[in-house]
């Protein structure tokens, strides 16, 4: 990729967040199965964030498990790259609002 194109490509993306983070909307950050809602310039420092964060998993094997071959329970620690899916989306303020006075649904 040549370098014009590759500068015309970064002031893009520059300019893309500079209208996202003036624009009085939300935004719905989806991590796993949960949903998030965040001011867009929060919203994009979160996302950036989680793109460089690792997982980390503390995994309890008990003395019961078939995988377990010393008798006792113990823990194993795992480091690894970030599989988690998580992306955004922008909302209005009015839908924001919306939701907002709605509050938390009620599970039956």
């Amino acid at each position: 990729m040549s370098f014009h194109r590759m500068a015309k490509q970064f002031t893009s993306t520059i300019n893309i967040n500079r209208a996202l983070m003036r624009r009085d909307e939300m935004m719905i950050v989806t991590i796993g199965y949960q949903d998030y809602a965040l001011p867009t310039k929060d919203a994009i420092t979160l996302l950036e964030l989680l793109s460089k964060a690792e997982r980390y998993e503390d995994r309890y094997v008990s003395k019961d498990s078939k995988e377990n071959t010393t008798g006792e329970a113990y823990h194993t620690f795992h480091v690894y790259e970030n599989d988690t899916v998580f992306n955004a989306k922008v909302i209005p303020n009015e839908k924001y609002r919306m939701a907002k006075l709605a509050g938390k649904p009620e599970r039956s």
